[in-house]
């Protein structure tokens, strides 16, 4: 008996297994050695290369069968119930037992293996997951092959479309995080299960995320299958060069994972790729040497291609970008150059694609906390990337790690802003100048280097001038405001200060200008009004470049006080809403050719979360969302007026904005920043 149970590494220290030595013995002597319980053996994990597995081998499906059966007459009454909700208390209740039975090895593995059965048949993929995630992290089992056949049980037990949607997006969390472990072929049983339920759910943009998705995965595979004789190397020697370089340009030119790949460059064969991480693993925190760990990575990214080259100099820029503001002469304007170089490949290659995994995910992603309340939002044209204005600067964040990758500074609040239409540049103006003139500013969004600064001229008589809206014009940067004296709104040319256009307007109106800077959006109301504050009887359109009236805008039944409005991205649509005060206000959306009513949205603030503080519209033109004061986002539907989303957050909502494939929706509250799903 002590010989059997010192053999069993099962029963050890880890897990007592007293209650059971009598089984366990018995099992020694008629299982022939290495026999094991039916679970999947598990598969090679490439983020284990080089680790010594510290899992406990499964037990023997012999021993096992006591603890199987006295589980079962315990919880004998519940597991006769056949209804979904009653299966889904039992895994619950199994899983409570497994937490108790720690030190129980053979008990704590059959509740767990139980839960997930369970769970799984009734269609709670979640706790199935939860199950074998707690199996997989103490025993030695494949947990991608696990939860694939979870999966293909819960989706033969949900029916209804809300169900199989749920599903659905379970399924693909644990797709992606097969792909991580290189489980390709659990990740192809996932993916034919997915496309079924994509296809049951009756949405085609899950289908077609499905489909896109498979075929990124299966390039990952063909590479994963060339690389996979290294790993194995790897796994016998941790310490092999060779292998090191080679697994490490898999995780980093088809997988884009610095995590796996920096410590196995650290010691691999490439003498400039081995230096470059060695610096980059020793977290310089001087100017000087975060400077030398970006020549390091970008002297060693030219002797690559590809993929893997563009990461390596992504990884420089990031370095470059620490030390930019200390950096003085050649050596800043080389690392400047070198940061524009990585910002083009990044876009041109790797940017959109990244979120892109995220497409299936539904209601929010992610929270980033920031300092600044977030005043002002819009997307970069890659798609990553989003750019948040605050009281105290502009910033740049990457929407898949959550972190900030450059920082614009200001001497105060921007009052607006506008992204070039290829995302190089950014343009911002506010009260920065002398005495709080106004002053535009233009920056490389690649280095954060400001490429130029202007200041509207003023005299005694014009007062100063009051900067209310910029865009980039076909011909350069465009400022537009008006003199606080004479009441003139002026356009200039930031390139040369000239003045374009005539009197456009004689008060201080909210202008904002289409993405493409064709037309221009004016809140107007007469002289004699007596609406306070920002809030308009009607909207005018204008020429964007001669201020020529195009168009007004007076069908505002319902809308008290005209306090929100702006363009559609395409500028095919006008949208324009109350001044949030009072409780019940319309919204409405016109067209901009003909001027005419396309829907009439009735709000209620008391019933639908608040007042409405911030609108946007769908680059695809079929949603409108609205940012309310309770947190609360609203989304409808523009054709029949009906609310199809509404989502959640804990802070007043600032602003919106909708990525430019309508799949993401980020939003700026008092202090955070919220990444949601939207596509479905």
């Amino acid at each position: 008996m002590e010989k059997a149970m010192m053999t069993l590494p099962w029963s050890g220290l880890v897990f007592g297994v007293v209650r059971f030595a009598g089984a366990i013995a018995l099992a020694v002597s008629v299982v022939a050695p290495g026999a094991a319980e039916e679970a999947p053996a598990a598969k090679p994990d490439v983020k284990t290369a080089g680790q010594a597995d510290k899992r406990l081998p499964a037990p023997p499906a012999a021993v096992l069968a006591e603890p199987e059966r006295q589980i079962k007459e315990v919880f004998k009454d519940e597991y006769q119930k056949k209804a979904a909700t009653d299966r889904i208390e039992l895994a619950k209740r199994l899983l409570k037992l497994a937490e108790e039975s720690r030190n129980d090895g053979l008990t704590y593995y059959v509740a767990l293996r139980e839960a997930r059965d369970v769970a799984a048949s009734a269609g709670d993929l979640g706790t199935a997951m939860a199950a074998a995630d707690l199996l997989s992290s103490s025993f030695v089992v494949d947990a991608a092959e696990m939860k694939a056949n979870a999966l293909v049980l819960a989706s033969r037990a949900v029916a209804t479309p809300e169900a199989v949607e749920k599903v659905f997006g379970q399924g693909m969390d644990t797709l992606e995080q097969a792909v991580k472990e290189a489980q390709y072929d659990s990740a192809a049983k996932l993916l034919t299960t997915l496309e079924d339920l994509a296809r049951r759910s009756g949405k085609s943009e899950l289908v077609t995320t499905v489909q896109t998705r498979s075929k990124d995965i299966r390039a990952q595979q063909a590479g994963w299958s060339k690389v996979k004789p290294a790993f194995d190397k790897l796994k016998a020697n941790p310490d092999d060069p060779e292998a090191a370089l080679t697994v490490a340009r898999y995780h980093l030119g088809l997988r884009a994972d610095w995590e796996q790949a920096l410590p196995l460059l650290a010691k691999c064969s490439a003498p400039a790729l081995k230096a470059a991480a060695a610096k980059d693993l020793a977290k310089p925190e001087d100017p000087a040497g975060r400077a030398d760990a970006g020549d390091l990575w970008w002297s060693a990214s030219e002797k690559e291609t590809g993929a893997f080259k563009d990461m390596l100099q992504d990884r420089a820029a990031s370095w470059y970008g620490q030390a930019l503001g200390e950096l003085t002469g050649l050596r800043k304007a080389q690392a400047e150059k070198h940061m524009q170089t990585a910002a083009r490949a990044g876009s041109s290659s790797a940017g959109a694609a990244t979120l892109s995994t995220l497409s299936y995910k539904d209601g929010k992603i992610r929270q980033l906390k920031v300092e600044d309340e977030v005043r002002g939002l819009c997307f970069h044209p890659n798609g990553r990337q989003g750019l948040a204005i605050g009281p105290t600067g502009l910033h740049l964040y990457d929407l898949e790690t959550g972190k900030e990758t450059n920082t614009f500074a200001t001497r105060g609040q921007a009052l607006c802003w506008d992204l070039s239409a290829d995302g190089n540049h950014l343009l911002a103006a506010g009260a920065w100048g002398t005495d709080r003139s106004a002053e535009a500013k233009v920056w490389d969004v690649a280095t954060g280097t400001e490429q130029g600064h202007f200041s509207p001229p003023t005299t005694p008589k014009s007062g100063r001038f009051i900067v209310k809206t910029v865009t980039f014009f076909p011909g350069g940067p465009i400022v537009l405001g008006y003199y606080y004296e004479e009441e003139i709104v002026k356009m200039f040319q930031m390139s040369d200060g000239k003045a374009l256009g005539g009197r456009l307007q004689s008060y201080a109106a909210t202008t904002i200008w289409s993405n493409d800077s064709s037309v221009l959006l004016q809140g107007y109301c007469p002289s004699s009004s007596s609406y306070p504050g920002p809030r308009y009887h009607w909207l005018r359109i204008l020429d964007g470049h001669t201020g020529k009236e195009l168009r007004e805008i007076k069908d505002m039944s319902g809308v008290t006080g005209v306090a929100l409005y702006g363009f559609s991205p395409d500028a095919r649509l006008v949208f324009a809403s109350g001044d949030g005060v009072t409780t019940t206000t319309g919204l409405r959306i016109f067209d901009v050719a003909s001027g005419k009513l396309v829907q009439n949205i009735q709000f209620d603030a008391d019933k639908q979360g608040g007042a409405i503080k911030c609108l946007v519209v769908f680059p695809d033109n079929r949603r409108i969302a609205a940012g309310c004061q309770t947190g609360k986002i609203i989304i409808w539907d523009i054709a029949s007026g009906k609310v199809v989303k509404e989502l959640a957050s804990e802070e007043y909502m600032w602003r919106l904005a909708i990525s430019p494939d309508s799949r993401f929706l980020v939003a700026g509250g008092e202090h955070s920043i919220y990444l949601f799903g939207v596509a479905h």
